[in-house]
């Protein structure tokens, strides 16, 4: 079931143990930095968070955001037991019916290009590489991250 408004907190913990993987990564995700006050931060300035819940525990979460031709997600999380069985293209095909109800034309993300599993996941769901980008990381290090968008009219 779809949770709508999901807490600061309860976002954080279900995403940190989602990107726990990245943390031996040359680069780890900056969603590991992520604390309660910087999510509920995001959400003062608009960022909304969206959850699915199965069996009464919140298995995945994500971020979006709506803009002017878009819904921008990102940090779509699944905790680790629950990835592979359907719960982040539940979230996604939540994400489409509220773009469609606010007459928006797409969905929109950034994948890591290291992340083929992740591309391919988005692609099976209809996804498009419209943009490439290379990120400098604090660290002196860079990462190539893909925009991926999926028209909806």
């Amino acid at each position: 079931m779809i949770q709508k408004n999901v807490e600061a907190t309860t976002m954080l913990r279900v995403m940190l143990a989602a990107f726990e993987r990245y943390k031996q990564d040359a680069h780890p995700s900056s969603a590991l930095q992520e604390t309660v006050a910087s999510l509920e931060q995001e959400q003062a300035a608009g960022t909304h968070f969206l959850g699915y819940e199965y069996k009464e525990q919140l298995v995945a979460v994500t971020k979006y955001l709506l803009k002017e031709e878009a819904i921008y997600f990102s940090r779509l999380s699944v905790l680790p037991a629950y990835q592979r069985q359907g719960f982040a293209q539940a979230i996604i095909q939540a994400l489409e019916h509220l773009a469609h109800s606010l007459q928006l034309p797409y969905l929109e993300c950034h994948v890591r290009k290291s992340e083929p599993a992740n591309i391919k996941l988005y692609t099976k769901l209809g996804f498009l590489i419209t943009d490439e980008k290379l990120i400098l990381k604090a660290n002196g290090g860079n990462i190539t991250t893909v925009t991926m968008r999926k028209p909806l009219m």
